[in-house]
């Protein structure tokens, strides 16, 4: 906006006449557009337009009349005033800028070719319309994109349409989009496609295009979920569930199990886990195998774990890896058979090369790939509360990893079993161990493990051969990467991580610490990760007290600093 003050000397300079003349009609312009540039621009010429504004030839210099200045109309009427100026041109050409602005502010050349009807507008006469646009200054194209020199234009010739109207307009929008674009581009136009035809649904009548429109927002809400836009993506998939008739799961059960499994997905991404339990709760009801109920399965599990109801997230795992016929061992809970078979397994793992590891066959079998990611989850919820299960299933991975191959989850069952084997006190063989993992990650591409590896192996044996302000990093590191992935608990987790190593490495000043777990803390209690609140929040009362004291850590004695690593670990 700009200052009254301004406006007096631009109008002075502009109409070149002393201040003192142009005072009155500057105070009116300013009190009548409280200082909206654009406002200002378009009252002036409303005036000038109307004749209460006009170049004297005698006088040579501008005139105005100050009583029928008073009496035009306010800025709020700026709106209607430009669509009566709208009005004024050609039907087609107001045909193709109410068109361009159903879509927003701007508009992509090659996406408004796709939704103009040529049986109104023939392509010659769209780039006719579209340079006269620019020429009447509604449009500037910046690029291949034609955009509105205002929002107050796209708001004005978008009220043109009537109200009633709007979602039938809409609604063509989207359907032309959709069905013009070439196959090559659909990925381009999924977005803007989707929320056209979402905003006209409740016209749609035939099932058959119902049908259509939701696997359209399938799409959709799949590429959201890759972009990491959750709230996007949910909002997609509910609509593409909505569309779906009452008889849905009979006559379209493969588009009704993709819609909630993919919701439910992004629902426990978002922490909407009371919406997880009844969308899951439908799969559960109407899927028609135990392995068409998977996927809600493991996100039941992520819920349960993230809910900190352990148990009851463990149980499941367990009963649907016993399902697929890869039970967990029942003699790994002795003792001896246990430590024998972690040096067993040790021995086959250490003899290796990283080289020869990495020519292991991939695993094929499917049951077992499915098995894995079960045993994976299953590790992820065991490796804090319930130590002896979780290293029970690590070696339970790692057998099957050698005899049948390697897969994604191979990735973490390796970083499962460094951590096992820095438990024993063996350094050596965690650290190889933890470096085969990271290898077999770049090997994989399997970045959606990062978080959970970083976890255990910089939680470990690699932390000891590493300055700690360079663990501390690889941990913000997993952390952002898994809120990119919608791994939440362990990008989470990997926060508390990072607070707790950046205390001791001094790479960060306390203040800095004191505000990002704050954040940190925020993001847990949004996404409901009370596990890792828990975990996280004495680490602030810490923080607290070590700035109480000093903000450099180099002064307190090396008694204080054991004294609070003895405190977080309590």
């Amino acid at each position: 906006d700009i200052k009254q003050e301004d406006i007096y000397s631009w109008m002075s300079d502009a109409f070149q006449m002393s201040a003192y003349l142009t005072a009155s009609l500057a105070n009116i312009v300013h009190q009548k557009t409280k200082g909206n540039a654009f406002c200002v621009l378009q009252y002036l010429q409303l005036l000038r337009d109307e004749g209460s504004l006009h170049w004297s030839c005698r006088s040579s210099s501008w005139k105005w009349n100050m009583r029928s200045i008073e009496a035009e109309l306010s800025p709020d009427e700026t709106i209607r005033t430009l669509s009566n100026r709208i009005l004024q041109l050609s039907e087609k050409l107001q045909y193709v800028i109410k068109l361009i602005s159903c879509v927003g502010s701007s508009c992509i050349e090659s996406t408004i070719a796709l939704f103009i009807d040529e049986m109104k507008v023939t392509r010659d006469e769209l780039l006719s319309c579209l340079d006269l646009a620019i020429h009447e200054r509604l449009l500037i194209k910046e690029g291949p994109i034609y955009r509105f020199t205002h929002d107050q234009i796209q708001s004005a010739t978008y009220s043109l349409i009537p109200e009633d109207e709007r979602c039938l307009w809409h609604l063509k929008v989207g359907l032309a989009i959709w069905t013009n674009v070439p196959d090559r581009r659909k990925d381009d136009v999924v977005f803007v496609s989707a929320d056209q035809i979402n905003r006209g649904i409740e016209f749609i009548k035939l099932e058959d295009l119902r049908k259509k429109v939701a696997m359209l927002n399938l799409r959709a809400g799949q590429k959201a979920m890759s972009l990491s836009t959750f709230s996007s993506a949910a909002s997609y998939l509910s609509t593409g569930i909505k569309l779906l008739n009452q008889n849905c799961w009979e006559k379209n059960y493969d588009l009704s199990l993709h819609l909630h499994n993919f919701y439910s997905e992004v629902q426990y991404c978002n922490g909407n886990f009371r919406e997880v339990g009844q969308v899951t709760g439908v799969v559960l009801k109407e899927g028609k195998s135990f392995y068409d109920k998977l996927r809600v399965y493991r996100i039941i599990m992520k819920t349960l774990n993230s809910d900190n109801k352990l148990n009851e997230a463990v149980n499941i795992g367990i009963d649907v890896v016993a399902r697929l016929g890869k039970e967990l061992p029942s003699h790994y809970s002795e003792p001896s058979v246990f430590l024998a078979n972690v040096n067993n397994i040790k021995e086959k793992i250490v003899s290796m090369t990283v080289d020869d590891f990495l020519k292991i066959k991939p695993m094929e079998d499917s049951d077992t790939l499915i098995a894995m990611n079960f045993l994976g989850e299953l590790a992820l919820t065991t490796c804090f509360s319930k130590q002896d299960i979780c290293a029970n299933v690590t070696c339970h991975m790692m057998q099957l990893t050698l005899d049948y191959g390697v897969c994604k989850e191979s990735v973490l069952c390796l970083a499962n079993y460094s951590a096992v084997l820095f438990g024993f006190g063996d350094i050596k063989g965690s650290s190889i161990v933890g470096d085969f993992a990271f290898k077999l990650l770049d090997k994989l591409d399997a970045r959606e493990f990062l978080p959970q590896l970083s976890i255990v192996c910089w939680g470990g044996a690699l932390s000891t051969r590493e300055p700690l302000k360079m663990v501390s990093e690889n941990f913000l590191h997993a952390y952002k990467v898994g809120m990119q992935m919608g791994d939440i608990h362990s990008a989470l987790l990997s926060a508390h991580f990072y607070c707790e190593s950046s205390i001791f490495s001094g790479g960060v000043e306390l203040e800095i610490l004191e505000r990002e777990i704050d954040m940190f803390e925020k993001q847990m209690v949004d996404y409901k990760q009370e596990f890792n609140w828990n975990l996280t929040v004495s680490l602030e009362r810490i923080v607290h007290i070590l700035i109480y004291c000093s903000s450099d850590l180099s002064q307190h004695s090396s008694e204080f600093l054991v004294g609070v690593k003895e405190l977080m670990d309590d």
